[in-house]
């Protein structure tokens, strides 16, 4: 599912919309398929990101583990939140929970 959604938001900023227009009209089309009763078990997991507003969440409410459900979040919070490259880098380097594997 995290992959379906990055795929769906990634597709729309191909197209040339900015982040948070792509943010939101990518979850809007993939909610369709996983609104399907063979995902219920696992949208509730999705909460955040589907809702439309990941952004506006505080830091503290933002998890940058290896788990890829943590990293999509992360990375959709810090592109939501930032309005350059390097400046989103800056913030999931902030984020820090997964940053060792920098250092290697």
């Amino acid at each position: 599912m995290a992959c379906g959604i990055y795929i769906s938001i990634a597709t729309f900023l191909l197209q040339g919309l900015e982040p948070k227009a792509a943010y939101l009209q990518g979850i809007e089309k993939i909610k369709q398929i996983y609104l399907e009763e063979k995902y219920a078990g696992e949208l509730d997991r999705f909460k955040k990101v589907l809702s439309g507003n990941i952004y506006t969440l505080p830091l503290e409410r933002i998890h940058a583990s290896g788990y890829v459900l943590d990293t999509l979040e992360a990375s959709l919070w810090c592109l939501l939140t930032t309005n350059y490259f390097a400046e989103a880098v800056l913030k999931a380097v902030i984020l820090e929970e997964d940053t060792d594997q920098l250092q290697q």
